[in-house]
């Protein structure tokens, strides 16, 4: 199960994440909606470490990827 709780992010002073949580489990779909510019391709590159997190838990089968 991958876990994402309460993660912010931050490109230099400008807030591109503020206190995102979400859930996928095994065997079940979850998908990651919303307009243009609001976050979504950002919550992927962080999930995946492209992006360090400023605050928050990433983890991946219980374990901390964070």
């Amino acid at each position: 199960m991958l876990r994402v709780r309460d993660i912010r992010l931050h490109y230099g002073a400008a807030i591109a994440l503020r206190g995102v949580s979400l859930e996928a489990r095994v065997g079940q779909v979850t998908c990651l909606l919303g307009r243009n510019g609001v976050g979504k391709t950002t919550v992927l590159r962080a999930v995946t470490g492209m992006h360090a997190v400023s605050s928050g838990r990433i983890e991946w089968e219980g374990e901390d990827i964070t």
